[in-house]
Protein backbone atom coordinates (compact mmCIF):
# COMPACT_ATOMS: atom_id res chain seq x y z
CA UNK A 1 0.00 0.00 0.00
CA UNK A 2 1.10 3.32 -0.94
CA UNK A 3 1.73 6.09 1.59
CA UNK A 4 -0.10 8.61 1.21
CA UNK A 5 2.54 11.28 2.60
CA UNK A 6 4.63 10.29 -0.51
CA UNK A 7 2.49 10.97 -2.99
CA UNK A 8 3.61 13.68 -5.59
CA UNK A 9 1.62 17.30 -5.08
CA UNK A 10 1.60 20.09 -7.88
CA UNK A 11 2.80 23.09 -6.29
CA UNK A 12 2.32 26.15 -8.12
CA UNK A 13 5.60 28.52 -8.60
CA UNK A 14 5.02 31.90 -7.42
CA UNK A 15 7.11 34.45 -9.20
CA UNK A 16 7.47 38.11 -7.34
CA UNK A 17 6.44 40.86 -8.74
CA UNK A 18 9.20 43.54 -9.66
CA UNK A 19 8.18 47.08 -8.07
CA UNK A 20 7.80 49.28 -10.92
CA UNK A 21 7.65 53.02 -11.34
CA UNK A 22 3.99 52.61 -11.46
CA UNK A 23 3.54 50.20 -8.29
CA UNK A 24 5.91 51.65 -6.46
CA UNK A 25 4.84 54.48 -3.57
CA UNK A 26 7.50 57.33 -3.89
CA UNK A 27 8.72 58.45 -0.60
CA UNK A 28 7.29 62.07 -0.85
CA UNK A 29 3.78 62.07 -3.02
CA UNK A 30 2.03 65.07 -3.49
CA UNK A 31 -1.31 65.75 -1.16
CA UNK A 32 -4.88 65.36 -3.22
CA UNK A 33 -7.19 67.13 -2.31
CA UNK A 34 -10.65 65.63 -1.90
CA UNK A 35 -13.10 67.01 -4.52
CA UNK A 36 -15.34 68.30 -1.66
CA UNK A 37 -12.61 69.97 0.08
CA UNK A 38 -12.84 73.36 0.80
CA UNK A 39 -9.93 75.72 0.21
CA UNK A 40 -8.53 77.81 3.07
CA UNK A 41 -10.03 80.92 4.14
CA UNK A 42 -8.35 84.12 2.84
CA UNK A 43 -7.49 86.46 6.17
CA UNK A 44 -7.23 89.14 3.88
CA UNK A 45 -10.61 88.85 1.73
CA UNK A 46 -12.81 91.51 3.22
CA UNK A 47 -16.01 89.05 2.23
CA UNK A 48 -15.10 86.86 5.24
CA UNK A 49 -14.79 89.25 7.89
CA UNK A 50 -17.19 89.38 10.58
CA UNK A 51 -18.60 85.56 9.08
CA UNK A 52 -18.82 82.80 11.77
CA UNK A 53 -17.89 79.48 10.52
CA UNK A 54 -20.59 77.74 8.84
CA UNK A 55 -21.42 81.36 7.01
CA UNK A 56 -17.70 80.88 5.42
CA UNK A 57 -17.79 77.77 4.62
CA UNK A 58 -21.30 78.70 2.66
CA UNK A 59 -19.74 81.48 1.39
CA UNK A 60 -16.78 79.02 0.17
CA UNK A 61 -19.03 76.29 -1.10
CA UNK A 62 -20.87 79.33 -3.81
CA UNK A 63 -18.17 80.63 -4.72
CA UNK A 64 -16.59 77.27 -5.99
CA UNK A 65 -20.23 76.61 -7.21
CA UNK A 66 -20.10 79.65 -9.43
CA UNK A 67 -16.07 78.87 -10.80
CA UNK A 68 -17.15 75.40 -11.65
CA UNK A 69 -20.34 76.30 -13.43
CA UNK A 70 -19.41 76.14 -17.31
CA UNK A 71 -17.48 73.15 -16.23
CA UNK A 72 -20.18 71.13 -14.97
CA UNK A 73 -22.55 72.22 -18.15
CA UNK A 74 -20.12 70.95 -20.77
CA UNK A 75 -20.20 67.83 -18.65
CA UNK A 76 -24.02 67.60 -18.69
CA UNK A 77 -24.08 68.82 -22.31
CA UNK A 78 -21.58 66.26 -23.46
CA UNK A 79 -23.68 63.64 -21.40
CA UNK A 80 -26.87 64.31 -22.59
CA UNK A 81 -25.34 64.00 -26.52
CA UNK A 82 -24.07 60.48 -25.47
CA UNK A 83 -27.39 59.65 -24.10
CA UNK A 84 -29.01 60.70 -27.31
CA UNK A 85 -26.37 58.78 -29.98
CA UNK A 86 -26.60 55.84 -27.08
CA UNK A 87 -30.86 56.09 -27.69
CA UNK A 88 -30.69 56.22 -31.56
CA UNK A 89 -28.10 53.73 -32.34
CA UNK A 90 -30.75 51.06 -29.73
CA UNK A 91 -33.59 52.80 -32.42
CA UNK A 92 -31.87 51.72 -35.28
CA UNK A 93 -30.69 48.04 -34.16
CA UNK A 94 -34.68 47.74 -33.27
CA UNK A 95 -33.84 47.54 -29.72
CA UNK A 96 -35.81 50.61 -28.37
CA UNK A 97 -38.80 52.44 -29.50
CA UNK A 98 -38.07 55.86 -30.70
CA UNK A 99 -39.06 58.69 -28.44
CA UNK A 100 -42.62 60.75 -29.62
CA UNK A 101 -41.99 64.25 -31.06
CA UNK A 102 -42.77 67.14 -28.66
CA UNK A 103 -45.90 68.59 -29.98
CA UNK A 104 -45.28 72.32 -30.27
CA UNK A 105 -48.16 73.79 -28.87
CA UNK A 106 -50.12 76.62 -30.89
CA UNK A 107 -50.59 79.45 -28.72
CA UNK A 108 -52.98 82.45 -29.09
CA UNK A 109 -51.90 84.97 -27.08
CA UNK A 110 -54.15 86.99 -24.86
CA UNK A 111 -54.51 90.64 -23.81
CA UNK A 112 -53.92 89.69 -20.19
CA UNK A 113 -51.27 91.39 -18.12
CA UNK A 114 -49.74 90.78 -14.98
CA UNK A 115 -47.00 92.40 -12.90
CA UNK A 116 -44.76 90.67 -9.92
CA UNK A 117 -43.93 92.42 -7.56
CA UNK A 118 -40.39 92.21 -6.24
CA UNK A 119 -40.44 95.27 -4.11
CA UNK A 120 -40.27 92.86 -1.13
CA UNK A 121 -36.02 91.83 -0.96
CA UNK A 122 -35.29 93.19 2.81
CA UNK A 123 -38.17 90.91 4.02
CA UNK A 124 -37.10 87.95 2.48
CA UNK A 125 -34.14 85.74 3.91
CA UNK A 126 -31.49 84.70 0.94
CA UNK A 127 -33.15 80.68 0.98
CA UNK A 128 -36.64 82.43 0.12
CA UNK A 129 -34.77 85.08 -2.37
CA UNK A 130 -34.06 81.77 -4.28
CA UNK A 131 -36.94 80.13 -3.89
CA UNK A 132 -38.73 83.62 -5.24
CA UNK A 133 -36.54 83.45 -7.98
CA UNK A 134 -37.41 79.52 -8.75
CA UNK A 135 -41.17 80.40 -9.05
CA UNK A 136 -41.01 83.56 -11.41
CA UNK A 137 -39.01 80.60 -13.72
CA UNK A 138 -41.53 78.35 -13.40
CA UNK A 139 -44.03 81.32 -14.19
CA UNK A 140 -42.45 82.14 -17.24
CA UNK A 141 -42.00 78.08 -17.77
CA UNK A 142 -45.66 77.82 -17.50
CA UNK A 143 -46.51 81.06 -19.82
CA UNK A 144 -44.54 79.28 -22.53
CA UNK A 145 -46.35 76.12 -22.74
CA UNK A 146 -49.50 77.74 -22.32
CA UNK A 147 -52.14 77.60 -25.12
CA UNK A 148 -53.70 81.08 -23.73
CA UNK A 149 -50.18 82.73 -22.79
CA UNK A 150 -50.18 86.33 -21.11
CA UNK A 151 -49.47 89.54 -23.25
CA UNK A 152 -46.68 90.47 -20.97
CA UNK A 153 -45.11 89.16 -17.49
CA UNK A 154 -43.57 92.33 -16.38
CA UNK A 155 -41.37 91.69 -13.08
CA UNK A 156 -41.40 94.75 -11.29
CA UNK A 157 -38.87 96.45 -9.13
CA UNK A 158 -36.26 94.09 -10.14
CA UNK A 159 -33.67 94.64 -7.85
CA UNK A 160 -31.62 94.01 -4.77
CA UNK A 161 -31.15 90.70 -4.20
CA UNK A 162 -33.25 89.12 -6.63
CA UNK A 163 -31.80 90.48 -9.72
CA UNK A 164 -28.74 89.90 -8.15
CA UNK A 165 -29.84 86.17 -7.88
CA UNK A 166 -30.60 85.83 -11.67
CA UNK A 167 -27.15 88.06 -12.54
CA UNK A 168 -25.36 85.30 -11.30
CA UNK A 169 -27.68 81.83 -11.18
CA UNK A 170 -29.75 82.25 -14.28
CA UNK A 171 -28.17 84.61 -16.74
CA UNK A 172 -30.08 83.69 -20.04
CA UNK A 173 -33.22 85.22 -18.17
CA UNK A 174 -32.52 88.20 -19.82
CA UNK A 175 -33.19 86.86 -23.10
CA UNK A 176 -37.04 85.60 -22.10
CA UNK A 177 -39.24 86.19 -24.42
CA UNK A 178 -43.02 87.65 -22.91
CA UNK A 179 -41.09 89.29 -19.70
CA UNK A 180 -40.46 92.62 -19.15
CA UNK A 181 -37.39 93.04 -16.22
CA UNK A 182 -38.34 96.38 -14.92
CA UNK A 183 -36.23 98.22 -11.94
CA UNK A 184 -39.20 100.58 -11.63
CA UNK A 185 -42.26 100.25 -9.21
CA UNK A 186 -45.56 99.08 -10.89
CA UNK A 187 -47.44 102.29 -9.74
CA UNK A 188 -44.62 104.41 -12.16
CA UNK A 189 -45.16 101.92 -15.16
CA UNK A 190 -49.18 101.60 -14.70
CA UNK A 191 -51.57 103.80 -13.96
CA UNK A 192 -53.94 103.21 -10.69
CA UNK A 193 -57.28 102.73 -12.25
CA UNK A 194 -55.81 99.91 -13.93
CA UNK A 195 -54.50 97.96 -11.23
CA UNK A 196 -55.62 95.06 -9.46
CA UNK A 197 -53.61 93.73 -6.93
CA UNK A 198 -54.77 89.99 -5.79
CA UNK A 199 -54.55 88.52 -2.43
CA UNK A 200 -56.05 86.44 -0.01
CA UNK A 201 -57.25 89.37 2.24
CA UNK A 202 -59.25 91.12 0.12
CA UNK A 203 -62.82 91.46 0.53
CA UNK A 204 -63.84 91.41 -3.11
CA UNK A 205 -63.70 88.23 -4.97
CA UNK A 206 -63.08 88.22 -8.64
CA UNK A 207 -66.45 87.14 -10.99
CA UNK A 208 -63.59 87.32 -14.21
CA UNK A 209 -60.30 88.56 -15.67
CA UNK A 210 -60.73 91.57 -17.16
CA UNK A 211 -58.33 92.23 -20.02
CA UNK A 212 -58.13 96.25 -19.79
CA UNK A 213 -56.56 95.68 -16.26
CA UNK A 214 -53.18 94.66 -14.92
CA UNK A 215 -53.17 92.11 -11.93
CA UNK A 216 -50.53 92.63 -9.49
CA UNK A 217 -48.74 89.01 -7.90
CA UNK A 218 -46.88 89.85 -4.31
CA UNK A 219 -43.28 88.88 -5.47
CA UNK A 220 -42.80 87.76 -1.74
CA UNK A 221 -41.84 84.04 0.02
CA UNK A 222 -42.22 84.49 3.91
CA UNK A 223 -44.05 81.45 5.00
CA UNK A 224 -47.01 84.31 6.12
CA UNK A 225 -44.52 86.25 8.28
CA UNK A 226 -45.82 89.20 7.25
CA UNK A 227 -49.42 89.61 7.77
CA UNK A 228 -51.44 91.50 5.36
CA UNK A 229 -48.63 93.14 3.65
CA UNK A 230 -49.60 93.02 0.16
CA UNK A 231 -52.93 94.16 1.12
CA UNK A 232 -52.09 96.74 3.23
CA UNK A 233 -49.70 98.48 0.57
CA UNK A 234 -52.29 98.11 -2.24
CA UNK A 235 -55.32 100.02 0.29
CA UNK A 236 -52.23 102.35 1.46
CA UNK A 237 -51.53 103.13 -2.59
CA UNK A 238 -55.60 103.64 -3.50
CA UNK A 239 -55.05 99.87 -5.70
CA UNK A 240 -58.36 97.79 -5.84
CA UNK A 241 -57.17 94.60 -4.21
CA UNK A 242 -59.41 91.77 -5.02
CA UNK A 243 -59.16 87.97 -4.05
CA UNK A 244 -59.56 84.41 -6.37
CA UNK A 245 -63.27 82.74 -5.76
CA UNK A 246 -61.70 79.17 -4.47
CA UNK A 247 -63.69 79.29 -1.93
CA UNK A 248 -67.22 79.41 -3.99
CA UNK A 249 -65.94 76.49 -5.87
CA UNK A 250 -63.86 73.98 -3.77
CA UNK A 251 -63.21 73.71 0.42
CA UNK A 252 -59.66 74.37 1.62
CA UNK A 253 -58.02 72.42 4.47
CA UNK A 254 -56.06 75.80 5.73
CA UNK A 255 -56.11 79.46 4.60
CA UNK A 256 -56.92 80.43 0.84
CA UNK A 257 -53.11 81.38 0.25
CA UNK A 258 -51.44 80.68 -2.96
CA UNK A 259 -47.96 81.10 -4.39
CA UNK A 260 -46.65 83.21 -7.48
CA UNK A 261 -46.95 80.45 -9.59
CA UNK A 262 -49.40 77.58 -7.95
CA UNK A 263 -48.21 76.49 -4.60
CA UNK A 264 -49.40 77.91 -1.10
CA UNK A 265 -47.66 81.35 0.39
CA UNK A 266 -48.96 84.40 1.03
CA UNK A 267 -48.80 85.14 -2.52
CA UNK A 268 -50.91 84.53 -5.76
CA UNK A 269 -51.51 82.04 -8.19
CA UNK A 270 -49.98 83.00 -11.93
CA UNK A 271 -50.90 79.58 -12.88
CA UNK A 272 -54.49 79.81 -12.11
CA UNK A 273 -54.95 82.78 -13.90
CA UNK A 274 -54.00 81.59 -17.57
CA UNK A 275 -55.82 78.00 -16.65
CA UNK A 276 -58.63 80.30 -16.32
CA UNK A 277 -57.91 81.94 -19.87
CA UNK A 278 -57.37 78.92 -21.37
CA UNK A 279 -60.92 76.96 -19.97
CA UNK A 280 -63.09 80.31 -18.83
CA UNK A 281 -63.82 77.74 -15.89
CA UNK A 282 -62.72 78.58 -11.78
CA UNK A 283 -63.16 75.38 -10.64
CA UNK A 284 -61.38 73.63 -13.84
CA UNK A 285 -58.49 75.94 -13.49
CA UNK A 286 -58.50 75.10 -8.98
CA UNK A 287 -58.49 71.58 -9.36
CA UNK A 288 -55.38 71.47 -12.32
CA UNK A 289 -53.40 73.40 -10.52
CA UNK A 290 -53.61 73.52 -6.65
CA UNK A 291 -52.43 70.79 -5.22
CA UNK A 292 -54.80 67.94 -3.75
CA UNK A 293 -53.41 67.73 -0.20
CA UNK A 294 -54.87 71.58 0.00
CA UNK A 295 -58.31 70.64 -0.21
CA UNK A 296 -60.05 70.16 2.89
CA UNK A 297 -61.61 66.40 2.22
CA UNK A 298 -57.90 65.04 2.01
CA UNK A 299 -57.07 66.38 5.39
CA UNK A 300 -55.91 64.08 7.32
CA UNK A 301 -54.82 61.30 4.28
CA UNK A 302 -51.64 62.84 3.42
CA UNK A 303 -48.15 62.84 4.35
CA UNK A 304 -47.09 63.11 8.16
CA UNK A 305 -44.70 66.03 9.53
CA UNK A 306 -41.44 64.14 10.49
CA UNK A 307 -42.20 64.40 13.76
CA UNK A 308 -44.67 61.52 13.26
CA UNK A 309 -47.31 63.63 14.32
CA UNK A 310 -50.65 64.13 12.06
CA UNK A 311 -51.14 67.67 10.90
CA UNK A 312 -53.28 69.75 12.82
CA UNK A 313 -52.34 73.43 11.70
CA UNK A 314 -54.97 73.36 8.91
CA UNK A 315 -58.02 72.42 10.44
CA UNK A 316 -61.23 74.05 10.13
CA UNK A 317 -61.89 77.05 7.88
CA UNK A 318 -60.14 79.84 10.12
CA UNK A 319 -56.20 78.49 10.05
CA UNK A 320 -53.94 81.20 10.54
CA UNK A 321 -51.18 79.26 8.21
CA UNK A 322 -49.36 76.35 6.76
CA UNK A 323 -48.58 73.29 7.88
CA UNK A 324 -44.99 71.53 8.11
CA UNK A 325 -46.19 69.19 5.26
CA UNK A 326 -47.52 72.31 3.21
CA UNK A 327 -43.94 74.01 3.36
CA UNK A 328 -42.09 71.45 2.56
CA UNK A 329 -44.21 70.37 -0.64
CA UNK A 330 -44.10 74.01 -1.07
CA UNK A 331 -40.46 74.01 -1.10
CA UNK A 332 -40.34 70.35 -3.11
CA UNK A 333 -42.43 71.85 -5.92
CA UNK A 334 -40.05 74.93 -6.23
CA UNK A 335 -37.16 72.63 -6.85
CA UNK A 336 -38.59 70.84 -9.67
CA UNK A 337 -39.89 74.26 -10.98
CA UNK A 338 -36.01 75.42 -10.75
CA UNK A 339 -35.60 72.72 -12.84
CA UNK A 340 -37.71 72.29 -15.50
CA UNK A 341 -37.56 76.01 -16.09
CA UNK A 342 -33.81 75.50 -16.59
CA UNK A 343 -34.30 72.29 -18.85
CA UNK A 344 -36.77 74.33 -21.18
CA UNK A 345 -34.81 77.25 -21.35
CA UNK A 346 -31.77 74.98 -22.51
CA UNK A 347 -33.69 73.76 -25.15
CA UNK A 348 -34.65 77.01 -26.28
CA UNK A 349 -31.04 78.33 -26.21
CA UNK A 350 -30.29 75.03 -28.38
CA UNK A 351 -32.52 75.08 -30.43
CA UNK A 352 -33.45 78.74 -31.07
CA UNK A 353 -29.88 80.19 -31.26
CA UNK A 354 -30.14 80.99 -27.10
CA UNK A 355 -33.26 82.10 -27.15
CA UNK A 356 -34.79 81.88 -23.41
CA UNK A 357 -33.69 79.89 -20.66
CA UNK A 358 -32.23 79.73 -17.31
CA UNK A 359 -28.86 77.87 -16.13
CA UNK A 360 -29.44 74.58 -15.61
CA UNK A 361 -28.56 73.63 -11.88
CA UNK A 362 -28.74 69.76 -11.91
CA UNK A 363 -30.12 67.30 -9.28
CA UNK A 364 -26.56 66.08 -8.57
CA UNK A 365 -25.07 69.38 -7.96
CA UNK A 366 -27.93 69.99 -5.42
CA UNK A 367 -27.69 66.55 -3.97
CA UNK A 368 -23.30 67.13 -4.03
CA UNK A 369 -24.32 70.59 -1.98
CA UNK A 370 -26.65 68.81 0.54
CA UNK A 371 -23.92 65.97 0.86
CA UNK A 372 -21.47 69.08 1.92
CA UNK A 373 -23.55 70.15 4.13
CA UNK A 374 -23.94 66.48 6.28
CA UNK A 375 -20.20 66.51 6.04
CA UNK A 376 -19.60 69.67 7.46
CA UNK A 377 -22.15 69.45 10.09
CA UNK A 378 -20.80 66.09 11.07
CA UNK A 379 -17.15 67.01 10.79
CA UNK A 380 -18.39 70.25 13.82
CA UNK A 381 -19.93 67.66 15.53
CA UNK A 382 -16.82 65.10 15.94
CA UNK A 383 -14.77 67.90 17.20
CA UNK A 384 -17.19 69.12 19.86
CA UNK A 385 -16.92 65.48 20.71
CA UNK A 386 -13.27 65.29 20.67
CA UNK A 387 -13.02 68.50 22.63
CA UNK A 388 -15.57 66.70 25.47
CA UNK A 389 -13.57 63.06 25.48
CA UNK A 390 -9.99 65.49 25.97
CA UNK A 391 -11.40 67.04 28.78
Amino acid sequence: MADPLSTDLHVPTITPIPLTESTSTPASSATVLHPRTLPAVDPDDPAFQGLGKRAQKRLLRERRYLETKLERRRAEKEKARRKKAELRELVERGLAAPQPKKRKVEQEPTGLRVVIDCSFNELMTQKEINSMAQQIIRCYSANRASPRPTRDLVISSHGGRIKQRFDTQHQTAARWTGVTWDPRPYEEAFSTEELVYLTADATERLSELDESKVYVIGGIVDKNRHKRICYDKAIKQGILTAQLPIGDYIKMASRKILTVNHGTSDLCLFEILLKYMEYRDWQRAFLEVIPQRKFKENQGHGRKRRNGKGDKSGEGDGGDGESDDDEQGDEEEDEEGDEEGDEEGDEEGDEGGGEGGGEKKGEEDEENEENEKNEDKNGEKDEKDKKGKDG
